[in-house]
């Protein structure tokens, strides 16, 4: 087991919605437990800087998160994991590129939106689990914000060593893996429309005229 880090203080839940969709960031190829929890802490030190970064206004905020995410994010992937085995039939009908573009503005709409608006909270890496050569799952717990009553959430990194990066494979909040339940959500849209693919297109242009509802809040005790 490898040594705890320190607490910090980072966004609310928001932060762990977003890490289903982050992406790349170079770490050493050395000590890769300790180097995945580095890269863990990293993400809460990045969103901390924007949400605590008093020249920014609402909209200031929402457009460094939107950067944030754009610029460590290997969106085309998780797309394609999210269709599942739906992402031929996607292709076949020849609208694959326009599906990609829309999920891009869908999760860079919802996950800005929640990191804005977030709250302070501690994050507590508590260790690794290595899983081969090539993955790391980071254990961690998010404390309820001060003076608010509720349990420590867990929040779980998968994260796979690809040379000399990390990338977040999935992320599990209180039990449920999050890229998971994406791809379950998609596949049950498409499945119950006569597995049309392209009502999951018409599902996500309704979602972007649509107000960003809030997430879910799994910490009440």
């Amino acid at each position: 087991m490898t040594p705890s880090l320190p607490p910090r203080t980072f966004p609310a839940l928001a932060l762990a919605w977003l890490v289903l969709v982050l992406g790349l960031i170079a770490v050493p190829s050395a000590r890769a437990a300790d180097a995945a929890q580095g890269f863990v802490q990293s993400l809460s030190d990045k969103a901390t800087a924007i949400l605590q970064d008093k020249s920014l206004n609402a909209d200031g905020r929402d457009q460094a998160f939107r950067v944030l995410i754009l610029n460590n994010t290997d969106l085309d992937k998780i797309a394609d994991f999210a269709l599942g085995r739906y992402g031929q039939q996607m292709r076949d009908i020849g609208r694959y590129d326009e599906y990609k573009k829309l999920f891009r503005d869908y999760v860079v709409r919802i996950y800005a939106a929640r990191l804005s608006t977030g709250q302070d909270q501690s994050l507590r890496i508590t260790k690794s689990v290595p899983r081969g050569d090539t993955e790391v799952v980071v254990l961690s717990l998010l404390d309820p914000p001060k003076g608010n009553a509720g349990n420590p959430l867990e929040v779980n990194w998968r994260l796979l060593k690809e040379a000399d990066t990390f990338k977040i494979k999935d992320v599990q909040i209180a039990g449920a893996w999050m890229a998971l339940e994406q791809q379950s959500q998609f596949q049950t849209i498409i499945a119950n429309n006569n597995r049309d693919p392209a009502t999951l297109i018409d599902y996500l242009q309704k979602q972007l005229k649509t107000p960003v509802p809030p997430a879910p809040d799994k910490q009440k005790g």
